[in-house]
């Protein structure tokens, strides 16, 4: 299955190769049908990032649907740092330890603190190393990720600790 560069140095460094991104940064390439010949050609990695400004990520996202690539291959990176709220508890099951996670701490960031260590790339939602299952809640999720689906999102069986928070009267992980 086709998987979108998800990396703005490969992405922008193919299309300077080939002469095609002439212009400002903060838009789309000044030659976009040459994106589109990229987008279309047999190119293709397993890991892609598209980093850059928001304008040139809806135009990307925009040409690779047209272009036939399914939604799910191709992922984009938006820079925010995980948003504070209020403190919580959580229960790591495999771990077998409750810890506190304040209200500048990022769940991931809770779970290093307490000794275990987690699988983790970009600490902003979207590589997916961070994805742990959810054994059981009493409350809500507040997700912030770009990597989860929305019905994983809905079914409360997952989440990512390093951007997304919960409030509620209980939290147990698979960690």
């Amino acid at each position: 299955m086709r998987t979108l560069v998800r990396y703005a140095g490969l992405v922008i460094a193919a299309l300077v190769i080939a002469g095609s991104y002439v212009g400002a940064q903060s838009g789309p390439p000044a030659r976009p049908a040459s994106l589109s010949v990229f987008l279309d050609c047999n190119f293709y990695c397993d890991e892609d990032f598209v980093r850059t400004e928001l304008t040139f990520v809806n135009w990307v996202r925009d040409r690779a649907a047209a272009l036939g690539w399914p939604q799910e291959t191709v992922h984009y990176e938006h820079f925010a740092a995980p948003q504070p709220g209020a403190p919580f508890d959580v229960t790591l099951a495999v771990s077998d330890k409750t810890i506190r996670v304040d209200e500048q701490q990022s769940l991931l960031e809770a779970i290093e603190a307490a000794g275990v260590d987690p699988p983790y790339l970009c600490r902003g939602g979207v590589c997916g190393q961070c994805e742990t299952n959810v054994i059981s809640y009493d409350g809500k999720f507040i997700h912030n990720d770009h990597w989860l689906s929305e019905e994983d999102h809905r079914s409360g069986c997952k989440i990512m600790p390093c951007v997304s928070r919960f409030e509620g009267k209980s939290l147990v992980l698979e960690r």
